[in-house]
């Protein structure tokens, strides 16, 4: 599991499984609400959406957030 502590420096990206509400929050902001030792999975299982109040029923992914050789890596294709 990824703990926030680990990906500071990026956004976590939430999307509602019930209304399909989409939102984006940066991880400084939930480290300094919920602690570096949480993992990722654990911040988006005690998200609520803030358009239908739903607890936990999104999905998540990790956004990287800047540019440089860190956002590339894994998007090179050898020839």
């Amino acid at each position: 599991m990824t703990r926030l502590s680990s990906i500071r420096m990026n956004h976590l990206h939430l999307s509602c499984d019930v209304c399909g509400h989409s939102a984006q929050m940066p991880v400084a902001a939930l480290i300094d609400a919920i602690g570096p030792e949480t993992t990722a999975h654990q911040a988006a299982g005690n998200a609520r959406c803030s358009r239908c109040k739903v607890k936990g029923q999104n999905t998540f992914r990790i956004i990287y957030v800047g540019e440089g050789w860190e956002a590339m890596q894994g998007a090179r294709q050898d020839r």
